[in-house]
């Protein structure tokens, strides 16, 4: 196997945004890596990440307003969620997490992953080292007990089949970073008016409104990702989060975080809107 390609360091301090953020701001979308002599990587990847803690997060979202937060297992670390699930201990109770199991997981695993913060599984059929979206509706059946939700790294443009099932499927299901679909593809791309057409009638679907960057042919201030959040946001305000992403494992360019809550007030100039993706519509998926 060849080496995995480095990652792009993350911003070592953050500044302050030039946009007020309403108290009680969540960040929905992070990573931890690290320390590897506890958490060990696994041989086959798509990258590989800078020791990246806990502790490194909370300063930055000390730095730009945030409150809490939603800690998602990165890909590099498979089905082994021990880093998360430490870091969630050390974060304590305003920090909540995505795991990524196994189809045949343990009832047991999943009450002791509930116990550690975790509200929730993520899904892929593209990330190396993902569980793919195959068993979804059985993994639901067992997660739905536990109030838990689905979140799925996919291109929902590409995947009419999925969003159809995801609209039906017996817990909530949230699509990663805009939808997945490249950017500077437009809001008018017939796969994606699909997707947003079944995320405006379907109140089983959520979307996170980040990760503007993955669109690798764009830079800041990502202009070409606006009208995608917009028409989301307009779709369904009360089913959109937001996050950073941080560290940024797939970003080729070094990323503010402050930008990127000055973006949002781009995209949503509504304060009470802003609001409501920030601070209201999080403990609905995550919980209080």
């Amino acid at each position: 196997m060849s080496a995995a390609p480095a990652v792009v360091p993350h911003e070592a301090r953050a500044r302050r945004p030039t946009v007020e953020v309403p108290a009680g701001a969540w960040d929905c979308h992070a990573h931890v890596f690290g320390p590897f002599d506890r958490f060990p990587l696994r041989p086959e990847r798509a990258y590989t990440p800078d020791l990246a803690p806990g502790a490194d997060w909370k300063r930055m979202h000390d730095a730009i307003g945030i409150a809490r937060g939603v800690l998602v297992q990165a890909s590099v670390y498979g089905t082994d969620n021990r880093a998360t699930v430490a870091a969630l201990a050390e974060l304590g109770p305003a920090y909540r997490g995505v795991a990524v199991v196994s189809a045949d997981v343990a009832d047991d695993e999943l009450k002791a992953l509930h116990r550690g913060g975790i509200r929730g599984i993520r899904l892929s059929d593209t990330m190396i080292g993902a569980v793919s979206t195959a068993n979804m509706e059985r993994m639901a059946a067992r997660l739905k007990p536990l109030g838990w939700h689905i979140q799925l790294l996919v291109d929902a443009s590409s995947r009419p089949d999925l969003v159809e099932r995801a609209a039906k499927t017996a817990v909530p299901v949230i699509f990663d970073h805009l939808g997945g679909m490249p950017a500077t593809r437009g809001v008018d791309d017939p796969g994606y008016r699909v997707f947003l057409d079944a995320f405006r009638r379907s109140p089983n679907l959520w979307v996170k409104v980040s990760g503007p960057y993955l669109d690798k042919s764009i830079r800041p201030p990502y202009a070409a990702s606006t009208p995608l959040a917009q028409a989301l946001v307009a779709a369904a305000p009360d089913r959109c989060v937001w996050g950073t992403d941080w560290p940024h494992p797939a970003a080729d360019h070094m990323i503010d975080d402050a930008g990127l809550l000055e973006l949002l007030a781009a995209w949503v100039p509504d304060a009470a809107t802003r609001k409501r993706i920030l601070v209201d519509n999080p403990p609905r998926l995550y919980g209080a």
